[in-house]
């Protein structure tokens, strides 16, 4: 039995309704990357304008997140090979810090790294929120700068 404020008069209203529900508690979990991992609510800005580009950079880096959590606790997704679902610049940063080949590093040995990337030590249960925040910034901004390096690598090449 499901208690909604949602009309309910034929079966597939009620389908529909149960698929609402069923949703809301990966939007929760959304929510609870962007406040308690992303740290939005802590931020200082000075208004609703600010907050509002803010959360809108935010909740996309929310979403991979999620998703990343979600794909490495799936049997059958989390052996995939995270190049197919991550950034290719974050996959070789999170590559050779694993010591793993690019080709070889699962979607959950990715989560597990950025994990370990953000401080989280495998003591206590799976990592929470703000430590796979913490891990991906960090390999976000070393994918950045391997970024920069490959270009000037390239444009180097091109030129000599």
């Amino acid at each position: 039995m499901l208690l909604s404020s949602q009309e309910v008069n034929a079966p597939e209203q009620a389908r529909q309704t149960i698929t609402y529900y069923k949703n809301r508690w990966q939007i929760e979990e959304w929510h609870r990357c962007l406040k308690q991992g992303c740290e939005l609510e802590s931020k200082q800005l000075k208004n609703a304008e600010a907050i509002k580009r803010l959360a809108a950079i935010l909740s996309v880096e929310a979403v991979r997140l999620l998703q990343l959590k979600q794909l490495s606790h799936e049997e059958t997704q989390s052996q995939k090979p995270a190049s197919e679902v991550m950034p290719e610049e974050m996959v070789e940063v999170v590559a050779k810090l694993a010591g793993q080949s690019r080709r070889k590093l699962s979607v959950k040995a990715f989560y597990e790294q950025v994990a370990k990337t953000g401080g989280w030590l495998r003591r206590s249960g799976p990592p929470g929120w703000l430590t796979l925040w913490r891990g991906w910034r960090e390999i976000d901004l070393m994918s950045t700068g391997y970024r920069i390096a490959m270009q000037k690598t390239r444009k180097r090449c091109v030129e000599g």
